[in-house]
């Protein structure tokens, strides 16, 4: 079971799409839908999202635009997702209740 099952079948993500190389998906209750993809530059591949995620708890909003070798695109996509789900689940567990502005769109 990859990492991306695991957090949607714990409900931190709900899979909306999945095409290996991308996936549209979104956080815990959030409505947008964010999509995650894999890049590839100077031979490693990375990730890279459309949105960042802003909550009450974090100084400066959080996105993925990263060419590290993450091992491959299923682990360049998980390391993207992850960051995320964490800040939205702190920020939840403190009190907060989920808001559709914590998702910013990446120009």
């Amino acid at each position: 079971m990859t990492t991306i099952d695991r957090l949607e079948r714990d409900g931190h993500i709900t899979v909306i799409e999945n095409l290996g190389e991308s996936l549209v998906f979104r956080i815990g209750s959030l409505p947008t839908q964010v999509t995650a993809w894999a890049i590839l530059a100077d031979g490693k591949v990375g990730a890279r999202v459309d949105h960042a995620i802003l909550t009450p708890l974090q100084a400066g909003a959080y996105w993925v635009n990263d060419t590290y070798d993450w091992g491959g695109t299923s682990g360049a996509i998980e390391a993207a997702i992850r960051p995320m789900v964490r800040f939205y689940n702190a920020a939840v567990s403190a009190g907060h209740p989920p808001e559709a502005a914590w998702l910013v769109r990446i120009p």
